[in-house]
């Protein structure tokens, strides 16, 4: 190592524990002690403002809804909010009025993350989300109408700094492998049908005489087909009938795929799991697309 690479390591190194050792100061030197700040009643709506902008996430029924067009959320996204929010666990004052040195703490107008939570209409917290500290360990925020600046434990920027896009679930359907009965395939080159009887994987009734199907080669594949998730989301759909059909019959109900080529690196597709088109990677599909000689005993 030379000499001004081995300084700058002892720079770097030096600036992170005077950061950890002034994070403790201020902790220490605070007369405050730990705090746990909870909330006993059910949050069954958030919202969360930042600049102009206010995204609402609402619990309709047992089912997390994020936006005007009441989207499925991302139930770990949602839940890793509900934790952040239900219990708050204040490590000291940093500041006794978050309006002096605002940017410096992330709580200016601009950067700030607001958060509502509120329970059956009534407001149950209110949070001022400011910077994650140098260790993204803990967080500055301004609790309720509270002006001053405390040390949460928790990178609670990180948590609540999201967007509609980015907090829609990306699973289109999850299926129990075990309860698949057949899958049908139609591309542009050929269609097929895979039937299970008594656990093994035989041919559909247009092969059963002309193919001898590898079970287990079938069911690794199934299994494979059974947690759909998308890469992204699209608003419309294709006016071209779909290149690629497949259809999933899983304990009496049936899943559908409708899978359109466009020669980009994603290919777009559609559901009955779902109401909006979305994008998958090619890899994805190409799973749903595989040949029926893949699928078949090799002879010897």
């Amino acid at each position: 190592m030379t000499k001004m690479a081995l300084r700058k390591t002892i720079l770097l190194l030096t600036v992170a524990v005077l950061a950890v050792i002034y994070s403790l100061q201020l902790v220490l030197g605070s007369r405050n002690k730990i705090q746990t700040l909870s909330v006993e009643q059910e949050i069954d709506s958030i919202e969360i403002a930042r600049g102009e902008s206010t995204l609402k996430i609402s619990l309709d029924g047992t089912k997390w809804i994020v936006g005007e067009k009441n989207y499925p959320a991302d139930e770990g996204k949602v839940s890793s909010m509900l934790n952040a929010l239900k219990e708050i666990k204040t490590l000291g004052t940093v500041a006794k009025n978050a309006v002096d040195d605002s940017e410096r703490y992330g709580l200016d107008g601009e950067s700030a993350v607001v958060v509502s939570a509120y329970g059956k209409g009534n407001l149950l917290r209110k949070i001022r989300v400011g910077k994650n500290t140098s260790t993204s360990t803990q967080s500055y925020v301004s609790l309720d109408e509270n002006k001053s600046v405390q040390l949460a434990q928790g990178a609670l920027n990180t948590v609540f700094s999201v967007t509609e896009d980015s907090l829609r679930s990306r699973r289109v359907f999850k299926i129990d492998a075990d309860t698949v009965s057949s899958v049908k395939v139609k591309t542009s080159s050929e269609s097929y049908e895979v039937v299970r009887a008594n656990g093994i994987w035989v041919p559909g009734p247009a092969l059963a005489d002309s193919v001898k199907l590898d079970s287990k080669k079938v069911t690794d594949w199934v299994n494979t087909l059974c947690d759909l998730n998308v890469s992204s989301w699209k608003e419309e759909v294709p006016s071209k009938e779909a290149d690629t059909f497949v259809t999933i019959l899983a304990g009496g109900t049936e899943y559908t795929l409708g899978i359109f080529h466009s020669g980009e690196d994603e290919v777009t597709a559609v559901s009955s799991a779902g109401e909006y088109p979305f994008t998958l990677s090619k890899y994805i599909a190409a799973k749903y697309e595989k040949k029926l000689s893949e699928l078949t005993l090799q002879s010897d």
